[in-house]
Formats: C-alpha cells, structure tokens, sequence
C-alpha cells in the first residue's frame, strides 16, 4: 500500500496534468447519485415548501463545502507528516484524500449554481429570485473578478518568491487546500453573472469566436499541456529568443496556430459524431416511450 501509494504520487499530474481531473470527475460522479438522493430524502422529510427545499438544498451543500475542505485540510497535514506503517489509515487516505482530494468542495459549487438556475426557473417562486441575482449581478461579477485576480497573485507567489508579492507570504501556507476552493468560488460568481446578469455583462461571452473557442475548449483543456510541451521541448530554443514578451508571443501563435486547430479537428472527428449519436439514441428513447 505503502509503494503503490508512493508511485501514485510520483506519476500525479506528469503523464498529461488535466488527465488527472477526469479520474476525480469519475470519481465524483459515482457518488453523485448517492448524493443527491440523501439531499432529496433529507429535504424532503424536514419540509413541503419549495421555497424551504431551496434552502435546504443550500445548507446541505454548504455542508459538503464544509467536509470537503475539512478532508482537505487533514488530508494536506496528514501528507506533511512522516509515511505511517499502519495500513488502516493508508487506506482512510487513498478513499477519501488520494493526493491532493477529492475537490468536493469544488464539485458543491458546481451544484449551487446549478441549484440557483433551476430554481429561478420555477414558474412561482423563480422569477422574485431571479430578479434579486440580475439586480445583484453587477456586484457579483466585482467580486468575481477581484477574487480571481487575488488568486492568481497568491498562486504566483506560491510559486515564485518574488519581493513584491511579500504581503502575499502569510497565505502561502494555505494555498495547498484553499486556494482552488477560492479559484472555484470566483468561477462560479462569474457564471451566476452570465446566467442572470444584464447584457453588458454578458456581452464578451457572447461573442461568435469565443463561443467557437467554447466548443472546442474540451480537446483544447486535453491537448494544450502535451503541445505546449513539445513546443517548448523542440521548437521553441531554436528561436533564440530571450525577451519575455517575444516568447510569449511564440507560445501565444503556437497556441492559435495549431493547437486550436488541432482541437477542432479532434472535435469534429470524435466529439461530435458521439454527441450526435447520442441525442439521437436519446430520441429515438423518447420515441419509442410515447
């Protein structure tokens, strides 16, 4: 247990960094079911009213937030310490911590937007809600920028010890099982504005070539990290280049060049003909049902 746990650690996020997050995904979404079946069963023996199940829905995953940074947290201390012999808690970690969490806490946001969306779609007690987050949404979409920019400040400091990031020194010591629950909060303020907030806000999402990019952003997230390694292996030291803002330049037409190309390939040669496939099995599903 001791070396296969040593191994997994020693092969995390270094065959292809974002295939990591699709074991964790996996791993989510078999317990999703079993989740939410609680929260309905929970919810729906403590009240009848929508508006109360709203809340009650929000408390429970409120409380997933709250094990899952717990988790992360023990996890995170746990590893600091020196390699136990006892299997018994070897095992407590691979289940519930593996090696860097499980990202609850992260998933659960997830769900209260969903949450959020579906409710301002109920037909009586929607549109009030609804109002209330467009009202607010310009607010939101402040503190989503604000917590996002402090985010990428605090991970550049974790990162690289720079003098002028000094006051950032205190949270470093936090950013192991914080700082992506944080990254995650700011994300998903930015997507409550875009589904309830005024035109303006969401003005530049609707742009025809980011949507495009949108489309294709998932063989993009799966194929960027690989490409970007072979440029920066094999092409990018025949340049020569040494001025930062020249090399990212490089890095930045590579990226347009042929990564995003590449992707589009990818999504129309594999993605879409099975999400095709599937809407139609799923038609055909309906059919035969009526």
């Amino acid at each position: 247990m001791v070396n296969s746990g040593t191994i997994v650690q020693a092969t995390f996020q270094h065959i292809n960094v974002p295939f990591w997050t699709l074991a964790i995904e996996g791993q989510f979404y078999l317990l999703l079911p079993f989740i939410a079946r609680g929260m309905h069963v929970l919810i729906s023996l403590t009240c009848c009213i929508v508006r109360r199940r709203f809340i009650g829905a929000i408390i429970a995953c409120i409380g997933i937030i709250v094990v899952g940074l717990l988790i992360r947290f023990a996890g995170k201390q746990f590893m600091q310490e020196e390699v136990t012999t006892s299997i018994g808690l070897q095992v407590i970690r691979a289940l519930f911590f593996g090696v860097e969490g499980k990202f609850w806490e992260d998933f659960a946001l997830g769900m209260l937007v969903s949450l959020c969306f579906a409710y301002a779609q109920h037909p009586e007690e929607g549109e009030r809600f609804y109002r209330g987050l467009r009202r607010a949404s310009p607010f939101l979409s402040v503190v989503a920028v604000v917590l996002l920019t402090f985010c990428a400040l605090w991970n550049f400091r974790v990162s690289y010890p720079v003098a002028t990031l000094q006051y950032m020194v205190p949270l470093v010591p936090f950013a192991p099982w914080l700082l992506s629950f944080i990254v995650s909060l700011g994300w998903s303020l930015l997507l409550l504005v875009l589904l309830f907030g005024n035109a303006p806000l969401r003005m530049a999402f609707e742009w025809r070539p980011l949507r495009a990019l949108g489309t294709i952003s998932y063989g993009v997230y799966l194929w960027h990290f690989p490409l970007l390694t072979i440029f920066k292996k094999y092409v990018f030291p025949h340049f020569g280049v040494t001025n930062t803002m020249l090399s990212y330049l490089l890095y930045w037409g590579f990226f347009a060049l042929l990564i995003v190309p590449w992707s589009t390939l990818v999504y129309l040669l594999i993605e879409r003909p099975f999400i095709r496939m599937k809407q139609r099995r799923r038609r055909e599903d309906i059919g035969t049902q009526g």
